[in-house]
């Protein structure tokens, strides 16, 4: 499960470009089972979005639940 904050949507729109949150959660998910997520020093993952140069930063929450906090 994906969660998105309302700062990862944001910066989604100001660095990728307009898509629904659908379709954000989706293109996470993808990337999620692609790319194997690695973890920051701070205890946050960095993982790739699949297709772009960008990475998307997550906090994972409840075992299962990650929360998408911004997108570098």
């Amino acid at each position: 499960m994906v969660i998105l904050t309302d700062h990862y949507k944001e910066r989604y729109k100001e660095r990728v470009g307009n898509a629904s949150p659908a379709a954000q959660k989706s293109w996470i998910g993808r990337s999620l089972k692609l790319n194997r997520p690695k973890r920051c020093q701070d205890g946050r993952y960095s993982v790739k979005l699949v297709g772009s140069n960008h990475r998307a930063i997550l906090s994972r929450e409840y075992g299962n639940t990650w929360v998408a906090l911004t997108v570098k």
